[in-house]
């Protein structure tokens, strides 16, 4: 070969032609980390069905200079049954084994009399060696955010995926969204595309197909998080169909929105984090990306904590750690919530921890991700009050927390209810339950006006989400009193079913207890409390609650005041951290709302309501004859913020909730 012509694309293929017969195995080179170095693959033209050649070049990835190249997010699929690829590199050639899915990509991507060049993390980056493929992660945000676009591979045209795409764009054409708002508004004279009460005009095949289609593999990896949040620009590739992101955006919102009015048939597991997906991760809590992102599919589990890091809000890139892919798994797991417990100063992360077998590797308060939880976790609590966690991690692999018991169970009963989005997830089948199950636990009085059961099982059921809080455009609350009395009529029906009228003005209310009770139990305490926890809480276990933790914990005795943690719980009459300061004065009600928040993102915070004026605070009513410790105030641009003068730390947390401030207060810690 001449060697003016050797880069020719057809001379290319012509050498490539000439080595196919070897299929010897490609030998990468090693990446200069100091120059930050990356891997671009060119697919050379060539007809659709013959042979895929590339080649690998090595550049320098830096903010001065400029790359040219496409990055490729698709679903993994199979090892199993492996396609080659042809790979020449300045000093080396050979064959590179990918996935069918990955070959078909690049068929489909490959034109017929030009180049391509593109970053593909199967191929550009060598999955053998470990020491890499930790640095290429922590680079990876950068690689994406610097591509001129992303090129999403959904995979080949099948299961009707052209009247999918068809009906995608039709609901994109029909409807603007408001992301913010969450709400959408119509683009053209026919209303019903931005109703959320108003039927799609799609047959069942054309919803089976939408469904179909956004259900495939793509949509459920772990690392599409980052490529397409990141990304200038995002096309979406589905055999020769091209759409933009813009149109699967849309049409999940109105899927997400219009559930109530017409069945698509995707899982509540998945439309849930799709809806998530789409919205972005922008200012969502590291806990947050864990609960949205526990059910995505990744080849190394590793990956479900280290491809949420370039996700993080400012506030929370304080917890990020080195990837290391030559630690397990269980170690990588350990590290991190240590680093978070250490750095975070609250328990938020212990939220993931499900009841697990007792011969797990891992401790009972350290995080599985590799088994996601099956619960969705209480949001709409406050336990701890504004106190920050007084916690240590122990060389015996304990956790040492301070908190107290609050009760003990003494009457349990596991819920038996199919998954919250399936089609028998229906009101009825919840209210047939609680039936059931509150007859076993002996509440009485759940029918009597004067009953105290009542109020506590509704306030338990719904964990506060959806009762007497401030109101906002994008949520809907409802009146206590009024989701009192529907509960007690539902009770009264011997089947369950109050009719469609009853239970469409209630459906916040009943969409809470299908998501809440699903993989729980109601408990009942010795003294009579009831509450929620995982369904494998049984009698003897330990309600408790912890300083630095907005829910309630089960705790099962283990030895020599050694504890098991069986996960997160309610329990009525403790939401609003009296379990540590006492009840709230009658006038007084914790609420939670928007307000601003750290840097660009408003946020969800506490806040208390004087039930009269209508005048909202920060400050605790039961800490209003306490002052402040020496050097700190409350800061005056963000009224839930505490600032120390002297040392400059800024925190949401009360500085006067101390354990030595609760035990002169007569609290036993």
């Amino acid at each position: 070969m001449a060697n003016e012509d050797k880069n020719h694309p057809a001379a290319l293929v012509s050498f490539y032609s000439s080595l196919s017969a070897s299929r010897l195995p490609y030998i990468y080179s090693t990446l200069n980390e100091e120059a930050q170095e990356i891997r671009l693959l060119t697919i050379l033209s060539g007809a659709f069905a013959s042979d895929i050649h590339v080649t690998l070049q090595t550049h320098v990835f830096a903010k001065d200079i400029s790359l040219q190249y496409e990055a490729l997010p698709y679903a993994c699929g199979s090892l199993k049954d492996p396609d080659g690829i042809f790979v020449r590199s300045p000093h080396s050639h050979g064959t590179i084994s990918v996935t069918q899915n990955l070959a078909e990509a690049l068929r489909y991507l490959r034109y017929e009399h030009k180049i391509r060049t593109l970053w593909i993390d199967a191929i550009c980056v060598n999955q053998l060696d470990m020491a890499e493929r930790s640095s290429q992660v922590k680079r990876m945000a950068d690689i994406y955010s610097a591509a001129s676009r992303v090129v999403v591979w959904l995979g080949q045209e099948c299961n009707d995926s052209t009247v999918a795409i068809t009906c995608c764009q039709l609901i994109s054409s029909n409807i603007t969204v408001d992301w913010v708002r969450e709400s959408m508004s119509p683009l053209s004279s026919d209303k019903q595309w931005a109703s959320k009460e108003a039927v799609l005009p799609f047959s069942g095949m054309e919803l089976a197909a939408i469904s179909r289609l956004l259900d495939r593999d793509w949509f459920k990896r772990l690392w599409i998080w980052q490529e397409v949040n990141l990304a200038p620009e995002v096309i979406v590739l589905c055999g020769t169909d091209t759409l933009s992101w813009t149109v699967i955006r849309d049409t999940v919102f109105s899927i997400y929105v219009k559930t109530r009015t017409q069945y698509y048939d995707i899982e509540w597991s998945h439309r849930r984090p799709l809806h998530s997906l789409c919205k972005g991760p922008k200012g969502l809590s590291l806990d947050k990306l864990i609960e949205n992102t526990k059910n995505s599919l990744c080849s190394d589990p590793r990956d479900l904590i280290f491809a949420l890091f370039s996700l993080l809000s400012a506030y929370d890139r304080s917890l990020i750690i080195e990837p290391d892919y030559s630690k397990p798994p269980a170690q990588i797991f350990e590290e991190f919530t240590r680093h978070y417990i250490q750095g975070r100063k609250h328990l938020k992360i212990l939220s993931t921890v499900e009841t697990r077998d007792e011969s797990s590797e891992l401790p009972s308060w350290i995080p599985s991700w590799s088994t996601p939880r099956t619960t969705t976790p209480f949001t709409r609590t406050k336990f701890c009050g504004l106190s920050k966690a007084l916690a240590r991690s122990r060389e015996d692999a304990c956790l040492e927390v301070c908190g107290r018991t609050i009760g003990t169970i003494e009457m349990v009963e596991p819920f038996r209810l199919p998954n919250p989005g399936s089609r028998e997830s229906t009101s009825r089948n919840v209210f047939l339950e609680l039936q059931r199950i509150t007859s076993l636990l002996n509440l009485d009085g759940l029918l009597d006006a004067g009953g105290q059961n009542l109020p506590k099982l509704c306030r338990v059921l719904c964990s506060n989400s959806v009762l007497e809080v401030i109101s906002s455009p994008t949520l809907d609350y409802l009146n206590f009193q009024d989701a009192m009395n529907f509960l007690r009529e539902a009770l009264r029906f011997p089947n369950g079913d109050l009719g469609s009228d009853a239970t469409t003005s209630m459906k916040p209310f009943i969409n809470s207890m299908l998501v809440n009770c699903y993989g729980r139990s109601l408990y009942r305490c010795s003294d009579g409390t009831i509450g929620l926890a995982s369904e494998t809480v049984t009698l003897g276990d330990k309600v408790a609650v912890w300083l630095g933790y907005d829910t309630a914990m089960v705790l099962r005795p283990f030895r020599d005041n050694l504890y098991r943690l069986l996960g997160e719980a309610v329990y009525d009459e403790a939401m609003d951290g009296s379990a540590f300061l006492g009840s709230l004065p009658e006038r007084f009600q914790l609420v939670l709302m928007v307000v601003e928040g750290y840097e660009e993102h408003s946020s969800w915070a506490w806040r208390f309501l004087q039930r009269e004026t209508g005048i909202v605070s920060a400050e605790d009513p039961r800490l209003g004859d306490t002052e402040l410790p020496l050097g700190w105030r409350r800061n005056g641009s963000r009224e839930g913020e505490f600032l120390n003068d002297k040392t400059g730390e800024r925190t949401m947390y009360d500085p006067r909730l101390t354990a030595e401030f609760l035990k002169s207060r007569g609290v036993t810690l």
